[in-house]
C-alpha cells in the first residue's frame, strides 16, 4: 500500500488559509459583540458679540442650547443669570447660525439681541444658506453657482417662497444633478411675506 504524502508547500498554504479564516471569524465575532457607538449630536454654532470677555464663534453641546450657555462660553459669568437678564431669556433655546449681541443699557442692565448670522459667516462654518433669505452674493458662495442662477433664485422668491431645494430645477439650466450637488449647501425655510 502506497502512502501519498502532501508536499510541504501545500501544508503551508492550507495552514495560511485556515489562519486567515480563523482571524476573519474572530474579527466578526468581536465586531458583533462591540457595536459602534451612537454618534454624538452636532454642536450648536453661535456667535456672541459685544460686552463679553471672549467674543466670537462658540461651539455648544447640541442638539439645542440655551442663551445662558452661550454667554458662559463667551466668558460672561454670573451665579444667577436669571437675575441679570430679562425674564426667561437665560433659558431661551438658541440654534446654530444665531448671533447674540450683548450690551448694557443706561441702568447697567444686560441686553441680549438674538439675530441670524450673516450668510457668509454661517456658510464658512458649514451651515446651509436659506433660499428664502440669502442674498445673490451669499448664493455665489455655493460651488458651481452662476450669477444668473443666483439672480433667478432671488427673483423667484419675490413671487413665492421656495418650499424645497428640489424646486431649483425649475430654473432654466439647472438640472437634478446640479440640485444634488447644491443640497449640502442650501435649505428652504418657510418665510411669511
Amino acid at each position: 500500500m502506497l502512502k501519498r504524502q502532501i508536499p510541504t508547500g501545500q501544508w503551508a498554504a492550507i495552514t495560511l488559509v485556515a489562519a486567515f479564516i480563523f482571524c476573519l471569524l474572530f474579527f466578526r465575532a468581536w465586531q458583533s459583540s462591540h457595536p459602534p457607538e451612537a454618534p454624538s449630536p452636532p454642536p450648536v454654532i453661535v456667535e456672541v458679540l459685544g460686552e463679553v470677555p471672549f467674543p466670537g464663534i462658540h461651539l455648544l453641546p447640541g442638539p439645542t442650547s440655551k442663551v445662558s450657555r452661550a454667554l458662559a462660553a463667551a466668558g460672561w459669568s454670573s451665579k444667577d443669570p436669571e437675575r441679570l437678564l430679562p425674564e426667561g431669556l437665560a433659558q431661551k433655546t438658541i440654534e446654530s447660525g444665531e448671533r447674540l449681541r450683548v450690551s448694557r443699557n443706561s441702568e447697567a442692565a444686560i441686553e441680549v439681541v438674538i439675530e441670524k448670522m450673516d450668510g457668509p459667516s454661517g456658510f464658512a462654518l458649514g451651515l446651509k444658506l436659506d433660499l428664502n433669505a440669502a442674498s445673490e452674493e451669499d448664493l455665489l458662495l455655493v460651488p458651481l453657482m452662476k450669477p444668473q442662477w443666483a439672480r433667478a433664485i432671488v427673483e423667484h422668491r419675490k413671487q413665492a417662497p421656495w418650499k424645497s431645494v428640489d424646486e431649483l430645477d425649475e430654473i432654466p439650466g439647472i438640472g437634478p444633478r446640479t440640485v444634488e450637488k447644491w443640497r449640502p449647501h442650501l435649505k428652504a425655510l418657510s418665510h411669511s411675506p
